[in-house]
């Protein structure tokens, strides 16, 4: 006859979690209690807990038959302390470090790469931990004696779970860190090899042997006093960990499964955007505050900052390349926009048209493109720095007003190659554009020019913006670029659209139809260059 004998061990004290550290066999034997197991066959019992423990020590259990409530005893047994990841583990994406990619100018994440150290700033030459999670992920080095670890195998596995959400593998990665003294001088950062192949220091599902590296005696990353340990979020996505111990007969393992997720608020994205410009603009040479821009201060006030939100476009694409479509258009199409700007910002414009408010038509271009870049400037960096996460956080959580829906288009449409799905969501992020968030530029456009000069004004304007393409009354008979549907149809005509253009769809033999390399090259393109073509008053950009 068999007995099995189930253990719930519940406490409630401190806040360590703990793994199983033995599983026990019990063979015919007397408990202290007196009250005799069977003597013939086997009793088998696997200790269980929830809940959290103050300290690793020795517990006093009793055990409990299923199939009744006699007593056999007290036993004791261990339990080890294991530290786990925060159930949202931030990406560390944003700029802290003040890194330049000196081939691009373009300010580095962060994450990019193993070293801490910040480059430049108040925090020169200093690690930063700002966005790390002090802590380690299993049984911290420290615990125990390096002897136990002799001739065992210790991993930490990155395990193929499919995301809950999407039905995809999980995206989530880390890195783990061992800190000498920090904060102080001689300061040290390792990186901890959890992984083999060709990024050891990214977990994985090919997990280093850490027995000798980083837990045996000789190991040469550090440990003891004035250690601590830090989790870095690497890439986005939900990830299950697994650190597991194996020493003959011997094993023990403790899994969990989080987010590498930034949670921001909207402000919070646009204030990362300003300070990542402010950051390359600066070590270029002149730095740049985009909060500065005012549509009040005209053009010439406002050069810089004009062409700071431009490059930022410019900057998106190009390292997200046929990817954020919608960015890549609106710097090719700012080349005809800043030619309008400065076309309005001359002096002497007034005096030809009699009528026309140019000031106001200039400080209209102004607003609308801030405007677009509030608006749709924000979502961009929180997706590249952080997944359709961080953006579902702000509108489900937060509740901000912004269309999620193309991003979860887009966000597919990466994971599966689907550049169809990826030009639907840009679709969509362009008519949202153009069809709401624009609108109040352009009814101080309409206000400003009278009807009797519109025809000419706005043909400024209706020269379009896709090199090569058609103005507006080729494609809409009469068309008025300040009529909101008129305007998008200009832009959607599956012909000849502007949008058809850019995507390399357009089936209009009056029409260019740009390829992946055409695209790179407008983006490139300098800006003033690409806008003195669409000049109509005004001798030069700016």
């Amino acid at each position: 006859m068999n007995v099995t004998i189930d253990l719930t061990l519940n406490a409630t004290a401190g806040g360590t979690n703990y793994a199983d550290l033995f599983k026990y066999t019990v063979t015919g034997t007397n408990a202290p209690s007196g009250a005799d197991l069977p003597s013939s066959g086997s009793a088998n019992f696997t200790l269980q807990y929830s809940g959290n423990l103050a300290s690793a020590s020795n517990y006093t259990v009793e055990f409990v038959a299923i199939n009744g409530s006699a007593s056999y005893g007290n036993m004791t047994v261990a339990l080890l302390p294991v530290e786990v990841a925060p159930e949202f583990l931030k990406v560390n994406s944003d700029f802290d470090e003040q890194k330049i990619d000196s081939a691009t100018g373009y300010a580095k994440p962060d994450n990019a790469d193993e070293n801490l150290k910040a480059e430049r700033g108040d925090n020169q030459n200093k690690i930063v931990t700002d966005d790390l999670h002090k802590g380690f992920f299993g049984v911290n080095p420290n615990t125990l004696p390096s002897d136990f670890y002799t001739g065992a195998t210790v991993t930490i596995t990155k395990k193929v779970e499919e995301d809950d959400d999407t039905g995809r593998h999980e995206t989530g990665t880390i890195r783990l860190y061992a800190i000498k003294d920090l904060g102080v001088s001689g300061e040290q950062s390792t990186v901890i090899p959890i992984s083999t192949g060709e990024k050891p220091s990214i977990s994985s599902d090919s997990p280093a042997n850490l027995a000798a590296t980083l837990y045996g005696a000789s190991s040469a990353i550090p440990k003891g006093e004035g250690v601590t340990y830090w989790i870095e979020g690497v890439d986005p996505g939900p990830i299950t960990l697994e650190f597991k111990y194996v020493k003959g007969d011997l094993t023990f393992s403790n899994e969990q499964k989080f987010k590498v997720l930034t949670k921001q608020t909207k402000q919070q994205w646009q204030e990362e955007i300003r300070e990542r410009i402010k950051l390359q603009t600066r070590v270029a040479g002149d730095e740049v505050d985009v909060n500065t821009h005012h549509a009040g201060n005209g053009l010439s006030g406002n050069v810089k900052q004009v062409k700071a939100v431009y490059a930022y476009y410019q900057q998106l694409y190009l390292q997200h390349e046929n990817q954020f479509m919608w960015a890549g258009m609106a710097r090719t199409a700012s080349a005809s926009i800043y030619a309008a700007m400065a076309d309005a910002a001359q002096p002497g414009a007034a005096g030809a048209f009699v009528g026309v408010q140019f000031d106001e038509v200039e400080k209209a271009l102004l607003y609308g493109q801030w405007l677009i870049y509030a608006d749709l400037g924000w979502p961009h960096r929180a997706y590249e720095a952080s997944g359709i996460n961080a953006l579902k956080y702000v509108k489900e959580d937060l509740n901000e007003d912004f269309t999620l829906t193309p991003w979860t288009q887009i966000d597919a449409g990466i994971a599966e190659e689907d550049q169809d799905a990826i030009n639907a969501g840009n679709r969509e992020l362009l008519r949202r554009e153009q069809t709401e968030v624009v609108l109040p530029a352009y009814n101080i456009i309409r206000i400003a020019v009278p009807e009797g000069w519109r025809l000419t004004i706005f043909n400024w304007f209706a020269e379009n913006p896709m090199p090569g393409g058609p103005p507006i009354q080729n494609v809409v008979p009469d068309g008025d670029i300040t009529n909101t549907a008129q305007r998008w149809q200009w832009i959607d005509d599956t012909s000849w659209g502007m949008l058809a253009i850019w995507n390399g769809t357009a089936s209009s033999p009056l029409a260019p139809s740009f390829s992946s390399a055409k695209r790179k090259e407008l983006v490139e393109k300098d800006l003033r260059e690409a806008a003195r073509p669409y000049l109509n008053y005004a001798s030069d950009v700016p």
